[in-house]
């Protein structure tokens, strides 16, 4: 089992004050002494008892500055203060492998968790480090190392593969790497650090406690839980973990489903034969990558998109995309028109390229309009919708224009694709971004009396679709509708 590791910092009162709002979420502790500007109050110990009480196992970590920490004392005091907390009661000792302590420090009755921390970036080899430290008999080998790059997070997460000497932590830091820190429950992680929100990260990419217990219900994996993640560039906005965790939890099905930024769509596949993913969903800009690993003669290869891979027995992939008709049923709903309808599509990328296909094969009337022409020319050409310009785009004569481009996106929100400076009040709005929900394209078109469709309801359509590749049976329309409204729901509450 995989415990929660809530990282204590800042002064001993904001300690406590942490380890009440997360108490219910977490198994254990670290206590950043490092970082508590009153290290020299006299009621440590009492803090320490106090986490005994809980049944809280504790990892006793003073930091120094050449590897993140912020101790401002000489390596004598400092290896006095981390024998201190091993004499207070810590059941672990954090200490690196590179300072100058750790030459002649053990233990007397705390586990040694020796560490090496990478603030730079990682290493080709790092399962090099890995081995040396092995060789100096800890209870734990740690290692933590920035990731700026997909292949940095594929060798970090290659270190499970090693045959296991001691229980290891590999963390790859920061966005890139936050992977790192869920899908190893199922390789035998012994405990994965998370933060107090409140009190903020200790380091970067730290999920927040109640995230990793109630989200990823961490604790819960083994080598038996199926693994599954979506990929893009970027991610973080992805509701794609929210959703689909969620589910997983309703049906009570043993899966994990995280979110890995990917920059480079063959790195991607490598790390997935070193986890064992079973499935991915496929976001921008990877679409048309994945696409090319689809049969031959499959509409999704011809389209050129995909947003589904689905692991096959013999760990072939099946390539799919649920985008297609998530999107062709909300736009029926919204229809007035039934016969032959005319519709705009935005964009000529992976999104666009595959509703262009889906529409014209349901019969709809098709122009397409890209901001690189070349693109849009192509695609129009492959199939037979007609070309309108970038510079002329306009609503006029359409019975429906879609989004398939990303602008409007989170972080920027405040951009559009298309202006509707006319009244079009028979005109739907379609939008396939889905973060935000309401964005300022459907703002616009809202304005100008159309209907809009927000890409909430293609999102939840095309996961449901997925999780039925994935797991068999019928999508899960309508689980999967209420959990992301009520996700909605939240978000406003939040603000």
């Amino acid at each position: 089992m995989t415990r929660i590791c809530l990282t204590l910092t800042g002064a001993l009162m904001a300690m406590r004050q942490s380890l009440r709002r997360c108490r219910k979420w977490i198994s254990m502790v670290e206590v950043r002494a490092d970082l508590a500007p009153d290290l020299g109050n006299e009621d440590w110990p009492g803090l320490l008892a106090e986490l005994r009480r809980e049944k809280l196992p504790v990892i006793w970590t003073v930091r120094w500055g050449a590897e993140g920490g912020a101790f401002q004392g000489s390596e004598e005091e400092r290896r006095a203060w981390i024998s201190k907390g091993e004499s207070w009661g810590a059941d672990y000792v954090d200490v690196e492998a590179a300072s100058p302590v750790a030459g002649g420090y053990r233990p007397k009755r705390a586990g040694l968790v020796l560490s090496h921390h990478d603030f730079t970036g990682t290493p080709e080899h790092p399962e090099e480090i890995v081995a040396r430290l092995e060789t100096q008999n800890p209870h734990t080998v740690k290692v933590a190392f920035k990731a700026g790059a997909t292949r940095d997070l594929r060798r970090v997460l290659g270190l499970y593969r090693r045959p296991a000497t001691r229980p290891l932590v590999a963390i790859a830091m920061g966005e890139w790497g936050e992977a790192s820190r869920l899908l190893p429950a199922a390789s035998g992680l012994p405990w994965t650090y998370a933060m107090d929100p409140e009190a903020g990260p200790a380091a970067p990419g730290q999920f927040a406690a109640r995230e990793l217990s109630e989200l990823y219900r961490i604790e819960k994996v083994s080598p038996r839980t199926r693994l599954f993640c979506v990929i893009g560039n970027p991610v973080a906005h992805s509701l794609s973990p929210l959703l689909h965790n969620r589910t997983y939890a309703e049906l009570g099905l043993d899966a994990l489903y995280a979110r890995v930024r990917v920059d480079d769509f063959q790195e991607f596949l490598a790390l997935a034969d070193i986890l064992g993913l079973q499935g991915a969903s496929v976001t921008i800009p990877h679409k048309e990558a994945a696409a090319a690993f689809a049969a031959p003669d499959s509409w999704v290869r011809r389209a050129g998109a995909a947003n589904t891979l689905a692991r096959q027995s013999g760990g072939a992939w099946k390539i799919e995309n649920t985008d297609v008709a998530a999107a062709l049923v909300s736009l029926r709903e919204a229809l007035a028109v039934s016969s032959s309808p005319r519709v705009l599509v935005l964009g000529a990328g992976g999104v666009a390229r595959s509703l262009v296909w889906g529409l014209i094969g349901a019969g709809y009337k098709v122009a397409v309009a890209g901001r690189t022409r070349e693109r849009a020319a192509a695609l129009a050409r492959e199939t037979g919708a007609d070309l309108v310009e970038w510079k002329q785009r306009t609503s006029l004569g359409f019975d429906a224009v879609l989004n398939g481009t990303p602008v409007g996106m989170s972080p920027k929100v405040d951009e559009t694709p298309l202006a509707f400076p006319t009244p079009c009040p028979r005109l739907v709005a379609f939008d396939t971004v889905y973060t935000p929900e309401e964005t300022l394209f459907l703002k616009l078109a809202r304005a100008s009396g159309a209907r809009t469709l927000s890409g909430r309801g293609m999102f939840w359509r095309q996961a449901a679709l997925q999780h039925a590749l994935w797991f068999g049976g019928n999508p899960p329309n309508a689980l999967m509708q209420r959990l992301l409204a009520e996700a909605g729901a939240g978000e406003k509450a939040g603000k």
